[in-house]
């Protein structure tokens, strides 16, 4: 603390000296003037010399040595008391030091909480973001199940219309079966006794259409062999049709000859017998 205010009173020293030393520069040229004023500043700005009084007596050197305890005693006082000062101040500032300790540790503490609490909101925001993820995936599958769904449903609205439907037919075919079990005059007592007939005859008739299947696939295929036959041999047919005119008229020719000769085998035994 010395120290400092030593520093501090050698600073107002020199800013003093550096003012004392503006104000002659700007005083006027004249030499007269300027040594005029400069003593003029040397006394009464600076500091003067005290020079010993001859008139007083001198002091003995009980009275001196007095003088200088009395001094010494009051700057041991002095040195005393800004001992106890200083000692305040460093308890002070060792207190300070403490508190500020305590709330450097307290401001670490807080950091690392706050860097706990970012870490943990980091964490979170990333399980948030994969959940984010997983629901969207799991939202987009949903509403593509409850379309796949929806269109189930209108499939089975149409399946039900076609059923009762059928339901409808199958009522009008139960009515038929009761109008063919009271028409039977009693040989069925129930229309489940003519479903097996029923079924024999739905049976024989897939039979009989098969069977007819079958003759009109060999019909087609013989109808298909003959136009390919008659196509084959047309040509043949061609030629019989030009030659049968010649050979009606060899037959004619022939008939005509066979004529003349039973003309004349008459003639002959008609003579033979006349001869005998």
């Amino acid at each position: 603390m010395a120290e400092k205010s030593d520093d501090g009173s050698f600073q107002a020293f020199i800013a003093t000296g550096k003012k004392i030393k503006n104000k002659i520069k700007a005083v006027s040229t004249s030499p007269e003037k300027n040594v005029n004023d400069s003593w003029h500043l040397k006394t009464t700005r600076l500091p003067r010399l005290q020079l010993p009084n001859l008139d007083t007596p001198p002091m003995s050197i009980e009275l001196e040595y007095s003088m200088a305890k009395n001094r010494l005693a009051m700057t041991d006082e002095r040195l005393a008391k800004k001992r106890r000062n200083l000692v305040k101040k460093v308890s002070f500032l060792n207190q300070q030091w403490k508190t500020l300790k305590h709330k450097e540790d307290m401001l670490r503490e807080e950091f690392r909480k706050f860097n706990k609490f970012l870490r943990t909101n980091m964490d979170k925001r990333e399980r948030a973001l994969k959940k984010y993820a997983f629901d969207r995936d799991t939202n987009l599958r949903r509403t593509s199940e409850v379309n796949n769904l929806s269109q189930k449903c209108e499939h089975l609205k149409i399946t039900l219309a076609n059923m009762q439907k059928q339901i409808a037919k199958i009522s009008i075919y139960d009515r038929y079966l009761e109008r063919v079990m009271q028409a039977s005059g009693g040989e069925f007592k129930d229309s489940c006794e003519i479903l097996p007939r029923v079924e024999v005859l739905l049976t024989a008739k897939e039979e009989i259409r098969d069977r007819h299947q079958q003759q009109m696939e060999c019909l087609q295929d013989t109808v298909g062999y003959s136009t390919r036959f008659v196509g084959s041999k047309m040509l043949t047919v061609l030629n019989l049709t030009g030659l049968l005119p010649v050979y009606k008229t060899k037959y004619e020719e022939t008939q005509f000859r066979r004529l003349e000769l039973e003309y004349l085998l008459v003639n002959l035994k008609a003579k033979l017998t006349t001869s005998i």
